[in-house]
C-alpha cells in the first residue's frame, strides 16, 4: 500500500466515492435483495460524519465512513474497489478507524454487516471484531479499541 495515501475526503471526490462504493457492493446485489443505496447521502456524509478515502493515482479505491455516537464509534461503511481486493486496503481503513476512534476516546469501534455475506463476517472476525447480535439479516459487530 506504499503508494496509496488515506486521507479525509471533500465534495469534489463524490463522484469517485459513489463510483468505488456502488463498484465494491455490486457482487452483493444478487444475494441481498433488501441493500439500500450505500453511496446515497454522500454529501451528507462529508458535512456531518468523517469520511475517509484511499487514492491510487487519482482515483478512489477503497472508503469508509465513520459515525459519532455517545458510547462509540460506528463503522457505517466500508468498500474497496473490487480491483483491489485482497491487497489489504480495508484493513488499513480499519486500522485508521482504530486509529481515529481511540484519539477521539472512543474505545469501542461498532458495525453492523449482513448474515448473508459470511465471508464479510469471517474477514471482520479475522480483523478481531466479534458479533454482538442479530436482528434479521443485519449481523452486528464490535470490538475494543
Amino acid at each position: 500500500m506504499s503508494d496509496l495515501s488515506i486521507r479525509p475526503a471533500v465534495h469534489a471526490d463524490i463522484p469517485g466515492l459513489k463510483r468505488c462504493i456502488d463498484m465494491a457492493y455490486a457482487q452483493y446485489r444478487v444475494r441481498l435483495a433488501d441493500l439500500p443505496d450505500v453511496s446515497d447521502g454522500l454529501d451528507h456524509d462529508i458535512d456531518c460524519h468523517r469520511v475517509l478515502l484511499i487514492e491510487d493515482r487519482g482515483q478512489v479505491v477503497g472508503a469508509m465512513i465513520l459515525k459519532e455516537t455517545p458510547a462509540f464509534l460506528q463503522l457505517a461503511n466500508i468498500a474497496v474497489h473490487p480491483d483491489q481486493a485482497g491487497k489489504g486496503l480495508g484493513k488499513a481503513l480499519i486500522g485508521d478507524a482504530v486509529r481515529i476512534a481511540q484519539s477521539l476516546g472512543y474505545t469501542r469501534l461498532n458495525l453492523t454487516t449482513h448474515a448473508a455475506i459470511p465471508e464479510n463476517i469471517a474477514l471482520y472476525t479475522h480483523l478481531g471484531w466479534a458479533e454482538t447480535g442479530r436482528d434479521g439479516n443485519k449481523v452486528f459487530m464490535g470490538r475494543q479499541v
